[in-house]
């Protein structure tokens, strides 16, 4: 099974930014038509790492402590690449992603990173189909976006799971 990281760490984070989307208890919540969001690589200056990554840890309590739309917000270190690090944020709406566009922790989370970050994109998303995963002491999630195609034929009574 690969670690943190590792080649299936942006679908399960996508996946499990669909089932908070879909299991929140809000009215509405279920609807996962206009969850939008953001992608961004950093490409850090060598030996700034440790800088960056305390300062992304502290905007990741921030929007976990502030941020009730944002349904995700996942900072990843890339393999074999030491000097990249990955956001990955999904928001409830467009109306959450502007609002946390302008809070007080992003706005310093950006002017204190400036001078550790050598360059930066920027890829705006918005939720398509998504496989559905419970999220850690949660109720299974329903489907929120079914993906296209046939449904997939029952596992064999002896089948074992797939990893």
């Amino acid at each position: 099974m690969p670690g943190p990281g590792g080649p299936n760490a942006l679908n399960e984070v996508m996946a499990a930014a669909a089932a908070a989307a879909a299991g929140a208890g809000a009215a509405g919540a279920g609807d996962t038509s206009q969850a939008c969001g953001q992608i961004t690589v950093f490409t850090l200056l060598e030996g700034r790492e440790e800088a960056f990554d305390r300062l992304a840890a502290d905007l990741a309590a921030a929007a976990r402590a502030a941020e009730p739309d944002t349904l995700v917000f996942a900072t990843h270190q890339v393999v074999n690449a030491p000097t990249q690090r990955i956001f990955y944020q999904l928001f409830r709406n467009e109306a959450a992603f502007a609002a946390h566009q302008r809070l007080p922790h992003l706005q310093r989370f950006q002017a204190e990173a400036r001078p550790h970050v050598l360059a930066t994109n920027v890829i705006e998303i918005r939720l398509g189909a998504a496989k559905i995963l419970p999220l850690p002491g949660g109720a299974p999630a329903p489907s929120a976006v079914p993906a296209p195609g046939p449904s997939p034929a029952p596992p064999a009574p002896n089948a074992r799971p797939h990893r």
